[in-house]
């Protein structure tokens, strides 16, 4: 009787596996994405186009950003490559993007982001780093 149920188990199991591994996915475009419902057969939609990008180096030392203030426009891909030349470590907060990052001394950083939205962006220094530690501040302008 033992055997019977194992048998009986195995083949489910077996019957289980190879219906799993026979069903059909949905055919996928070169993006990785089905297909929306008006696309042609055998045709790929375009994909969403991506802004240039823009790339900033920038300097942060004792209580400043240099620069301090960075204009981009809206869709742009933005990288900022930000070098500590001070003797103490300094971090960059941009809250609207999501962006906390440690500044270690004597390197360079880089931050990457797309700007997807419009206005002026306030960033900041996110590690205490002495008395003038608020003013250590800038903005980006997304337009």
């Amino acid at each position: 009787m033992n055997n019977k149920i194992i048998v009986a188990g195995v083949l489910i199991l077996a019957v289980l596996l190879v219906a799993g591994c026979t069903s059909q996915a949905p055919v996928q475009n070169q993006t990785g994405s089905n297909p929306p419902a008006n696309t042609p057969p055998g045709t790929i939609p375009p994909v969403a186009t991506i802004g240039p990008v823009k790339e900033f180096n920038m300097t942060a030392t004792s209580f400043s950003f240099s620069p301090s203030t960075i204009t981009v426009n809206k869709g742009d891909r933005v990288v900022l490559n930000i070098q500590n030349t001070d003797t103490k470590e300094h971090g960059f907060s941009l809250a609207t993007f999501n962006i906390i990052q440690t500044l270690p001394v004597g390197q360079t950083t880089t931050i990457r982001f797309t700007a997807d939205q419009t206005g002026e962006f306030n960033f900041f220094c996110s590690v205490f780093c002495g008395t003038g530690h608020g003013d250590m501040r800038g903005k980006i302008i997304v337009n």
